[in-house]
């Protein structure tokens, strides 16, 4: 069973046009960090992470903790959704259809 993490805003976008991302709460980073800590990822996704992380994360091809969007919408089973309190005009959304809300704190199982 694997449990990704994504930021989103309240319309579900994960990047603004402008190439910013939602506004993140105090606490996501943390998430994120414990969530990978002592795992491999791809290097794609090491590559987006900032370098707190990549110090407690390595790069692994084949067994890898879901960070990208494919891989978060593929290798996801449950989806713990972070809220941003920032909205704005214009941004790719991140659809949830294969996602079925289980709880208030925006736990999404994979169907």
């Amino acid at each position: 069973m694997t449990v990704g993490t994504i930021l989103l805003d309240e319309l579900n976008n994960y990047v603004y046009d402008n190439k910013t991302l939602p506004l993140r709460p105090e606490w996501d980073k943390a998430l994120l960090h414990t969530l990978v800590k002592g795992k491999g990822v791809s290097e794609a996704a090491y590559e987006m992470l900032p370098p707190s992380i990549q110090k407690v994360c390595y790069i692994d091809a084949v067994d890898n903790y879901p960070i990208t969007i494919k891989e978060i919408s593929e290798q996801s089973d449950y989806l713990l959704v972070n809220r941003s309190a920032e909205v704005k005009p214009g941004g790719k959304v991140f659809r949830l259809d294969n996602f079925k809300l289980i709880g208030e704190i925006e736990l999404w199982k994979k169907l």
